[in-house]
């Protein structure tokens, strides 16, 4: 699949001079998984030069996570660099479903905007390259944003996109109450809209990306990595 190609770009940005700091011996809280460094690097999403921090986070240590985010516990990677946001970091973490299943959590990602446009997407398929080749069930996340999200702290207009752009990369979830009662607002939406009930079946329309763009608001969302999941279609077939 188009996932596991190595594009220059990738090559570029990806996969040089990263540190990574252990805080825990990882066979104690992910046996017989343990992780090499080079796994570490591809599902923390760091692009090169950046530095990651590996760490073991419960619940109790998300009490204080705010805007309706719910992490689940596990080793959580923690990447800082020149690409990210000052006075912010990248959250990635490995989970444990209650079935035993390896999940990828996306809890932060926050590129700054001088980081190359795409290093988000390509940033995507190297962590399902490695996560799907681990046997890791899915990735999740809460795709902020939206017409009822609050703006960025400290930054009063700058509005989060995860709702659209994680969408647009394939995450997928079941579309709510309000999802659906909003079109009523809407008389030209497109058609075939009330034959939807998950957020990729809208994309697929007609000015379905249009459409979602204007009206979407934040949730949880998943990305399947089964194989071939029409998630890993979809990003295979973006050009990024």
């Amino acid at each position: 699949m188009g996932i596991k190609t190595i594009s220059y770009f990738e090559s570029q940005h990806f996969g040089n001079n990263n540190s990574i700091s252990r805080g825990i011996n990882l066979n104690s809280y992910l046996p017989p998984l343990g992780l090499t460094d080079d796994e570490i690097i591809l599902l923390s999403g760091a692009p090169s030069d950046h530095a990651i921090t590996v760490s073991y986070l419960s619940s109790a240590d998300w009490r204080k996570s705010f805007d309706g985010d719910k992490p689940r516990p596990g080793i959580y990677f923690e990447v800082t660099g020149p690409m990210i946001e000052i006075n912010q970091k990248h959250r990635v973490g490995v989970c444990k479903t209650k079935q035993g299943g390896l999940v990828l959590y996306l809890k932060d990602i926050f590129f700054s905007d001088s980081a190359p446009k795409g290093l988000g997407g390509v940033m995507l398929k190297r962590m399902v390259r490695a996560a799907s080749e681990l046997n890791f069930t899915h990735i999740e996340l809460l795709a902020a944003g939206g017409r009822l999200y609050r703006d960025v702290p400290g930054r009063p207009g700058k509005r989060y996109a995860g709702y659209y752009t994680w969408a647009k990369y394939g995450f997928d979830r079941d579309l709510s109450v309000h999802d659906l009662d909003i079109a009523q607002h809407f008389p030209h939406h497109p058609s075939g809209l009330s034959k939807c009930n998950k957020v990729q079946q809208i994309l697929k329309l007609k000015d379905g990306h249009e459409y979602w763009k204007v009206v979407g608001d934040a949730g949880f969302m998943k990305f399947t990595l089964r194989s071939p999941s029409s998630e890993r279609v979809l990003l295979s077939a973006l050009k990024i």
